[in-house]
């Protein structure tokens, strides 16, 4: 996409919801609260926007680039905070109408329901501030166990790395990852796997690998391909990877062994676009990796779409590791809250299907500088047997 179209979208999603807000301020307003200061924020959020949107401009010009991330953080900030008074907004309307049609408010009760109506849309504004604040906060660690009754003595305690969605560029930089390594380092994984769109500026990417490889990981890292790889060229992708110290597994995989154990590790293609009906492209792929399994008595599958467990347990698959998702952006408890909400599914964390097992990163950056109760993490994925 050319940067004057993504100038033009971003500019008009910002002026329309800041302007469309600001009219539905206005009108609640004269109905609810008659705040002056309500009228004056409401007539500035769409300037701002616009004085935002100039200044970005001028800086592009100026070639500053290094304002950009700030900038689309506060495009990103009026969008969303729009987007919650729109949604609040008339929630207030309706609770202030309908309490007003049960019986005549006296003074005290009048400001009580005036004061409740306010409540949602700047609960709502105020989650989105916290959002956007929680997705620069330190990458979060895991450790998470995956239990198999018939695994070998040789694989147990084995733990795995799993690296997913960086996305280098604007929101999680070299400097940010190189900060994650001693801790990454302090988990002593015995593998590193890491499954696409590791860098939006494949310029990063070489010194990224170079970070990720001080970690000592004795039976090595591996890499499968993202949607992300595509967009940037995957050519220039594949060129970088290969004079690293990663193997890149594109329809392909490695058996080797641990101990008397043989271990495999495939990597899946990416079918590069939005539609979640891609089984049969991730059937071609899972085909065509498997085709380097020798033998291997624990088989794991990287691929960057959390789908190909449907595909993989076909085969009793045993585990899979998938990103993609970024768990929504929005979760609670451990899960994404879109959850069965969206045809996207196996959001975020562990799931199973029959024998196969599978964990969904929620990602360590992100492209979008937004997360509510869905941490950045990287997980160490724990081999074990069950205790019973």
């Amino acid at each position: 996409m050319s940067k004057y179209i993504f100038i033009i979208i971003v500019s008009s999603i910002v002026i329309i919801s800041t302007l469309f807000a600001a009219l539905l301020i206005r009108y609640s307003n004269r109905i609810i609260w008659q705040k002056a200061k309500l009228d004056f924020f409401a007539r500035s959020l769409p300037l701002f926007a616009i004085a935002m949107i100039t200044l970005a401009i001028f800086l592009g010009y100026l070639k500053l680039e290094g304002a950009f991330p700030f900038l689309l953080v506060g495009a990103l900030l009026l969008v969303l905070i729009s987007v919650s008074l729109i949604i609040g907004l008339p929630f207030s309307l309706l609770s202030y109408q309908a309490a007003k049609s049960i019986k005549p408010l006296d003074r005290e009760r009048r400001e009580f329901i005036k004061g409740f109506s306010a409540a949602f849309p700047l609960l709502l504004s105020a989650s989105t501030v916290y959002g956007i604040g929680d997705s620069f906060r330190k990458v979060q660690v895991r450790e998470v166990p995956f239990y198999f009754t018939d695994l070998r003595p040789d694989l147990q305690g084995l733990k795995i790395l799993h690296l997913s969605d960086l996305h280098l560029r604007l929101f999680f930089s070299l400097s940010d990852l190189e900060k994650m390594i001693p801790q990454l380092m302090a988990h002593k994984p015995h593998l590193v796997l890491i499954t696409g769109d590791i860098a939006d500026d494949l310029k990063l990417l070489p010194d990224a690998l170079k970070l990720i490889n001080q970690i000592h990981f004795p039976l090595g890292g591996y890499i499968s391909v993202g949607n992300h790889e595509y967009y940037r060229g995957i050519k220039e992708v594949k060129r970088i990877i290969d004079r690293s110290a990663f193997p890149f597994l594109l329809n392909k995989g490695f058996t080797f062994d641990v101990g008397s154990s043989k271990l495999f590790i495939g990597g899946l293609d990416d079918p590069r676009t939005l539609s979640t009906e891609n089984y049969r492209f991730l059937q071609d792929s899972l085909d065509r990796t498997l085709n380097f399994d020798h033998h291997s008595h624990f088989k794991l599958i990287m691929s960057h779409r959390p789908m190909a467990l449907d595909v993989a347990a076909r085969y009793n698959i045993d585990l899979v590791l998938s990103g993609h998702t970024h768990g929504g952006q929005v979760g609670f408890n451990g899960r994404s809250v879109f959850e069965g909400l969206v045809k996207e599914r196996y959001l975020w964390g562990k799931y199973r299907k029959g024998q196969t097992q599978l964990y969904t990163s929620a990602g360590v950056g992100q492209w979008l500088p937004f997360r509510l109760g869905c941490p950045a993490e990287a997980v160490m994925i724990i081999l074990k047997r069950p205790e019973n």
